[in-house]
């Protein structure tokens, strides 16, 4: 069908006003995650809870380092002990730990700090160190050259999967509710269905997804969109026509989804 087919111009004026409520098809296959939503947030998740751990264990003193690093300022300590940290191994090495305690106005403080540097081995009970404290949490301290943490800055690395993992579920949450904004107070319009099948990219529990592939033109300009489920009956409809109508966001053609009772 075309634009200036009757049967077009009917199913146009049939699509109601927004703010539309969806239906029990449009809430299975809009308002929920379709499959490459889920996908995305499961790993995503996956991710994120996995990371944390990590990102507590190699990464947990890494935001005090960063505090003396910029705001930090140089005090004097004593020497409590200077030893290896054999709980730890960095490169086939164990860092020395140092603890040292310190005084800031009339309170007494009690820290410690690592490093790969043997020198510090050398440094005795009751001597003088030089160190370097948070201007803002004088609790947080540390001896001048070493970090609080036993990974130092190289912890940072852990915080890629947590990260990554969060940037994968925000993606699959803005996605469904752009879809859930298109379909209840976009603009409807005609698509070309471009492609219905198996969505071989994508694979849940063993099985691929369906997926309708659309695209339509606005202004002269092609846009595209798909949705896709694990449920044949629920996208078959879609699948089988040559056209549909879709609802796009008027100043985002680009967020669009497909329009079902």
């Amino acid at each position: 069908m075309s634009p200036s087919d009757p049967s077009v111009s009917r199913a146009l004026r049939a699509v109601p006003s927004p703010p539309r409520k969806p239906g029990p098809r449009a809430r299975k296959l809009v308002f929920a995650f379709n499959a490459s939503q889920k996908v995305l947030g499961l790993v995503g998740g996956i991710f994120t809870i996995v990371g944390l751990p990590f990102v507590i264990a190699f990464a947990g003193q890494v935001p005090s380092d960063l505090s003396i690093a910029f705001a930090g300022r140089p005090a004097t300590a004593q020497v409590v002990s200077a030893e290896p940290d054999y709980s730890t191994t960095v490169n086939g090495r164990h860092p020395t730990e140092v603890r040292f305690s310190y005084s800031v106005g009339d309170r007494t403080y009690q820290a410690r700090s690592s490093s790969l540097d043997e020198a510090l081995l050398s440094l005795e009970p009751n001597a003088a160190v030089n160190i370097e404290v948070a201007s803002f949490r004088p609790a947080w301290a540390r001896v001048t050259g070493t970090t609080r943490s036993w990974t130092g800055y190289f912890g940072l690395f852990s915080l890629i999967f947590p990260l990554l993992g969060a940037t994968l579920l925000a993606v699959a949450i803005r996605s469904r509710r752009r879809a859930v904004r298109a379909f209840t107070f976009g603009m409807p319009v005609v698509a070309r269905v471009v492609q219905a099948g198996l969505d071989g990219s994508v694979q849940i529990n063993g099985r691929h997804p369906f997926q309708v592939v659309w695209q339509f033109q606005i202004e002269g300009e092609t846009y595209e969109g798909k949705v896709s489920t694990m449920d044949s009956f629920l996208i078959e409809p879609i699948a089988q026509a040559s056209e549909i109508i879709v609802l796009h966001d008027r100043d985002d053609p680009r967020v669009n989804t497909v329009f079902i009772d």
